[in-house]
């Protein structure tokens, strides 16, 4: 599925955003923020951190 978000497959990203929503909801209780914002700046921090270990792994420096 990696290899579909690295390649710019937006499904793929959303499928890996599936495997971590209870994880993203549990988290978001604990900012002190509105829900909805919390999982918002969760999701998009997640997502940013997903492309930058991608972009790693893709320019070989990260196995």
């Amino acid at each position: 599925m990696l290899k579909l978000v690295r390649s710019g497959d937006q499904e793929a990203m959303y499928r890996i955003l599936q495997l971590f929503e209870e994880d993203i909801q549990k988290t978001s209780r604990y900012i002190r923020m509105s829900r909805e914002d919390a999982v918002q700046s969760i999701v998009t921090d997640f997502i940013e951190e997903l492309r930058q270990e991608l972009k790693t792994v893709k320019s070989g420096q990260w196995i």
